[in-house]
């Protein structure tokens, strides 16, 4: 009867175990900066801004624009040019830069200069990243339009390997740049295939 006993204490104990285990919410699943790796949130992304003869358009905050070739981008600045003469506008000054949806853009790609046509810069195909900080756009060369974009502060490190991994076979073509504030951008970017 002793061991009877035991074995029915012994019993009741594990089904209690196993109940209590049973009822506990599961662990959550790690979250995106868990799946992060310091490496990848600090790689930018490739993207491009158009070439000449695509023209930016750049609205200031007083209203009016002025169009031209973008051929200089600094957190502090930017500088349009048009034939010979070019001007630099503050940051804080500006309100968008963007080129037009519907005239062919032209970027300079692995294979050479490429035309979009204006057919393919439409909405199905664009990409938009908010809350940038002016700091994370880098104009690598602004004959070539080549440049990189310093995204781990606003998308998770999930997102960003997978944007790494689209830019092995597209480009982001930058198509608009809204100026949220002197420190923080949205970028408007069409997704192209190379």
């Amino acid at each position: 009867m002793k061991i009877f006993v035991k074995i029915f204490l012994v019993a009741i104990a594990v089904s209690t175990a196993i109940a209590a285990i049973a009822q506990s919410p599961p662990d959550p699943p790690p979250s995106a900066a868990q799946n992060a790796s310091p490496v990848a949130e600090q790689t930018p992304i490739p993207v491009q801004l158009p070439i000449p003869p695509s023209l930016a358009t750049l609205t200031p905050h007083t209203g009016g624009s002025m169009t031209g070739h973008l051929a200089g981008f600094t957190p502090q600045q930017l500088t349009l040019s048009v034939d010979e003469f070019s001007e630099s506008i503050p940051i804080s000054d500006i309100d968008r830069l963007e080129y037009s949806g519907e005239e062919d853009l032209f970027i300079s790609g692995v294979q050479g200069d490429r035309k979009i046509r204006g057919e393919q810069n439409n909405q199905d195909n664009l990409k938009t990243w908010s809350g940038v900080p002016v700091s994370a756009l880098q104009l690598q060369n602004p004959q070539t339009g080549e440049a990189l974009l310093q995204l781990g502060s606003v998308v998770s490190g999930l997102e960003l390997r997978g944007l790494l991994d689209i830019a092995k076979t597209s480009y982001f073509v930058v198509r608009e740049i809204e100026f949220d504030s002197p420190e923080t951008m949205t970028i408007r970017a069409l997704l192209i295939d190379r």
